[in-house]
């Protein structure tokens, strides 16, 4: 039996981005699961969607993760920059201001990249 396709962290052309930045938005994913899998009918609704993998919460947990964090780049970024203004050490803010200075140029592709799929998902639409 072949295994499904499966979404790698890090890997695909929407997904990249500073190792920084990456980590934060995994760390923000896995929070999400925990808060929307508290919820019977969410966590069922997930469960059901993959029926292959009954039983193994890891593995459902690590789906939603795949699934959900290259969606959350921005929202890392926005949470890394608000660190900034906080009292956390500056060696910290000086390792997070060269994660979102180095991510800036890959952000941009990421922005152009998403731009460019909903203009040919509108041209085929019409």
């Amino acid at each position: 039996m072949t295994q499904p396709m499966r979404a790698k962290p890090g890997k695909g052309p929407d997904q990249h981005c500073h190792p920084l930045i990456r980590v934060t938005a995994i760390e923000m994913a896995g929070e999400l699961y925990d808060l929307m899998m508290k919820n019977n009918v969410q966590w069922q609704e997930w469960k059901n969607l993959h029926p292959e993998l009954e039983g193994n919460l890891a593995e459902l947990e690590i789906r939603f993760l795949e699934l959900k964090w290259p969606e959350l780049l921005e929202d890392a970024r926005t949470t890394l920059a608000g660190l900034l203004a906080t009292n956390v050490s500056e060696e910290l803010k000086i390792k997070i201001h060269d994660a979102l200075v180095k991510d800036n140029s890959l952000r941009m592709a990421r922005l152009a990249r998403a731009q460019a799929q909903v203009a040919n998902r509108d041209r085929i639409l019409h």
